[in-house]
């Protein structure tokens, strides 16, 4: 990859306690409305130490979803 070379994937990704403060409910009560909903979590490492995220993209559509119906 050259110097000025942006990189090709620019995931970002958000955490259950940022959206359980931002939707002011529970971790549970988010992890149970995205995978009702179908959203994928990723995980990052494993164990008690493990960390469950989604793609903001993902969530964003959900949200999208959300105000059209």
């Amino acid at each position: 990859m050259r110097a000025n070379d942006k990189p090709k994937h620019n995931t970002r990704f958000v955490s259950v306690k940022t959206l359980a403060e931002l939707w002011d409910c529970s971790r549970t009560t988010v992890c149970r409305i995205l995978d009702e909903a179908g959203v994928e979590p990723f995980y990052f490492g494993s164990g008690r130490n493990g960390a469950r995220r989604y793609r903001k993209a993902d969530v964003d559509r959900f949200l999208q979803e959300l105000d059209r119906a």
